[in-house]
């Protein structure tokens, strides 16, 4: 499991790759927690396309994090993985690519940050 995380202006872009299950889920949700518990951006992305497998308890963690992100006043968008989501997408934001995400109506307006280099 890794996660790539990269900032644009006001925007947050976490990107997660490989399995979300066991161990790695209660990473996910320390990372997401410490994340929103510094300062909750206006857009917060979490790009899922790269996960191979996700358990439900990794779906709760979007889950809480998108409603702790509303209720700070920011938006978490989950992206990707609609075939890991199914029809799973109670609580959570969806947009199907990174770049529809920054370019909804409420998004940045910018270009997503690149997602060649490690920061």
């Amino acid at each position: 499991m890794s996660v790539r995380t990269r900032a644009r202006g006001n925007v947050l872009l976490i990107q997660l790759q490989g399995p979300l299950v066991g161990g790695a889920v209660d990473t996910v949700r320390m990372y997401l927690v410490s994340t929103l518990a510094r300062q909750v951006p206006p857009l917060m992305v979490v790009d899922i396309a790269g996960l191979t497998l996700m358990e439900e308890a990794g779906l709760e963690v979007l889950r809480s994090a998108t409603r702790h992100a509303r209720n700070e006043g920011g938006r978490l968008v989950v992206t990707g993985g609609q075939h890991l989501l199914g029809t799973s997408t109670a609580g959570l934001d969806v947009m199907p690519t990174i770049r529809d995400a920054f370019f909804a109506p409420d998004g940045s307006g910018e270009s997503p940050p690149s997602l060649d280099r490690r920061e």
